[in-house]
């Protein structure tokens, strides 16, 4: 080969290796100021977004400066201001929420209810709780959720114009009639404008334990009433009043009525009329709740042997302070509270609402019931 071609072939090879060398370097310069361009680009946009940002805040800061400095002229409220505040709404609600129960108490003796109908209807305040008053003072009782509840709501029963308590709930099977309960103290009834009165059962003493000597008493009245009742239709039911101090007399208190009723034929229970004696010396005044609890299951269990309903009367101290509550629950009651508005919780079937009714074939006031048994039972 040629010495001197091979000199100017190398030599050009050099300065191409040179030219690419120069090339790329270029390259890479302008990609990296590209780089350099577009970061210092970002950063101009992060700045002007940053700036707008701030501009905000400032807007926002101004504005809740201008707010706190134009409350009532004064510029910003010290704590002690937001505290003497505090105090004055709570001692003008303090003061309201007194005048209120003034004017309660107030309108609630102007219109003759007693301290523990206040209690009661206290603005539901006590709505968990049944009241009882006794002896001038207030007991109250929990309401035990374990114990089967009135089937019908208080707002379902509502006085007429003549003060006769009717059924409005909805459900049909409720029965809702009228009905009176009778003894001697009534006299003697005409039955057939009693029927035609619209009443349309009736529970009538067969007698009565006296509270002092102890000794069943006869009603003088009870053969006439309940003939009287059923000749002229009405479904009729029978009680004693009670002043049985064992179970014992329980039992003799149950053989007597089962005696008296051998001559007819009865539909509605039997009952024992359990209520607290009028009289400081009755024989019952010191029984325990245990034992009250016993007399009345012994002559309910009597009677029912006997092929009769039993059932309880009495009201919110016979029932909650006198006996068991959890052990009468499986009796039927019947349950004395005179009121327009049912006070009592639990299951009942029959509710003695007046002792001041009035009914044509009876002279004088007279007891009068409502039964809120469901017939489809």
């Amino acid at each position: 080969m040629n010495p001197e071609y091979e000199r100017t072939e190398r030599g050009e090879n050099r300065k191409k290796s040179v030219r690419t060398r120069k090339r790329t370097g270029n390259l890479v310069a302008i990609i990296f100021l590209s780089v350099i361009c577009l970061v210092a680009l970002s950063f101009c946009v992060f700045l002007m977004l940053r700036i707008e940002v701030m501009k905000d805040d400032e807007v926002q800061m101004k504005t809740s400066v201008d707010r706190l400095n134009n409350i009532e002229s004064a510029g910003y409220i010290t704590n002690a201001d937001a505290l003497q505040r505090i105090q004055d709404e709570r001692a003008q609600a303090e003061q309201e929420a007194t005048d209120t129960l003034l004017e309660y108490i107030r309108s609630s003796y102007r219109n003759g209810n007693s301290s523990v109908w206040m209690l009661r209807n206290l603005f539901g305040t006590f709505a968990n709780e049944l009241v009882v008053g006794s002896g001038g003072s207030f007991y109250f009782f929990p309401i035990d959720d374990t114990l089967k509840k009135a089937f019908v709501s208080p707002m379902d029963m509502q006085p007429d114009s003549d003060g006769r308590m009717r059924y409005v709930g909805a459900d049909p099977s409720v029965a809702g009639t009228l009905g009176v309960d009778v003894s001697r103290f009534q006299g003697k009834i005409n039955w057939e404008k009693v029927a035609a009165d619209g009443v349309k059962f009736t529970f009538i003493r067969v007698g009565a334990r006296g509270s002092t000597e102890g000794k069943i008493i006869e009603d003088n009245q009870f053969e006439a009433n309940i003939e009287g009742a059923l000749e002229n239709g009405l479904d009729v039911g029978v009680y004693f009043y009670t002043q049985a101090i064992n179970e014992a007399e329980a039992i003799e208190e149950a053989e007597y009525v089962i005696e008296a009723l051998k001559p007819y034929t009865i539909t509605l229970p039997v009952v024992f009329d359990f209520e607290p004696a009028d009289t400081d010396d009755a024989r019952t005044n010191d029984l325990s709740i245990e034992q009250n609890t016993a007399n009345v299951l012994a002559f309910c269990s009597r009677v029912s042997e006997a092929g009769y309903t039993p059932m309880l009367y009495g009201g919110l101290k016979s029932f909650l302070m006198m006996l068991d509550t959890k052990q009468i629950e499986p009796l039927k009651k019947w349950f004395a509270f005179y009121d327009d508005t049912m006070y009592y919780p639990y299951e009942y079937s029959y509710w003695q609402y007046t002792a001041q009714g009035r009914v044509n074939g009876i002279e004088g006031d007279v007891d009068l019931d409502i039964c809120i048994e469901n017939l489809a039972r």
